[in-house]
């Protein structure tokens, strides 16, 4: 539920800047922003491990996973590919790459934080 009123945010937070939002960018924003916050968790809950088997389903699959919205992206991605094929490409493996690179990039920045820490 948490990670869905998060995703809920992200589509109405335009709104109150009198912007109408857009559903591919929106997306686009929360599935990168998964994967960044991913990286992360992923790296922290190595570090306590009695604490990751409690926290890994609350955080990986209830927030991130309710949060990130892989439903939007295929349908986003088919109707980019009714327009533009270079358009659904760019969307389709941008996301893909961006999010693995932003995935890794988390994991990154947490383990540096985590260093010299001992679990």
């Amino acid at each position: 539920m948490i990670g869905s009123l998060l995703r809920y945010g992200v589509d109405i937070l335009p709104l109150l800047f009198l912007v109408l939002p857009d559903p591919i960018l929106t997306t686009a924003l929360v599935n990168m922003t998964g994967c960044l916050f991913m990286g992360i968790a992923v790296v922290r809950l190595q570090i306590n491990k009695e604490a990751a088997d409690r926290a890994r389903l609350f955080l990986l699959t209830g927030i991130l996973g309710s949060f990130t919205t892989f439903s939007g992206y295929t349908i986003q991605s088919l109707e980019l590919f009714k327009q533009s094929s270079v358009l659904f490409l760019l969307y389709f493996f941008g996301q893909v790459i961006l999010g693995v690179l932003l995935l890794f990039a988390g994991a990154k920045v947490s383990g540096q934080r985590t260093r010299g820490q001992k679990p």
